[in-house]
């Protein structure tokens, strides 16, 4: 199993070439280096479960915020949206909804 670390800003996974679960969740292979290796948060946050402490409280909240941003893109509270027509409109805006 993969074991994820963060070094200077870098997220680096341990093993081989050959070991499929790093690579499934993006991160790129260094030859010279000899692991798998990632700068995005995204990617690493996906192999949470094989994280160690220098990365791990902060891929779990990057997880929660993401999650919180997700939630609240689905508020169904649009009372007070106009929509794009109607704003428009009320500034003397014509789109081609509204001169139909």
């Amino acid at each position: 199993m993969p074991q994820v670390t963060k070094q200077n800003g870098i997220y680096i996974s341990s093993g081989t070439y050959a070991e499929q679960i790093p690579k499934s969740a993006g991160f790129r292979w260094n030859p010279q280096k000899k692991n798998w290796w990632t700068d995005s948060t995204k990617k690493a946050a996906t192999l949470l479960q094989y994280t160690d402490n220098t990365c791990r409280e902060e891929l779990q909240e990057y997880i929660e915020n993401a999650r919180r941003s997700l939630e609240m893109s689905r508020a169904s509270d649009t009372s007070d949206y106009a929509g794009p027509n109607r704003a428009c409109s009320a500034r003397g805006i014509r789109t081609s909804m509204t001169t139909r």
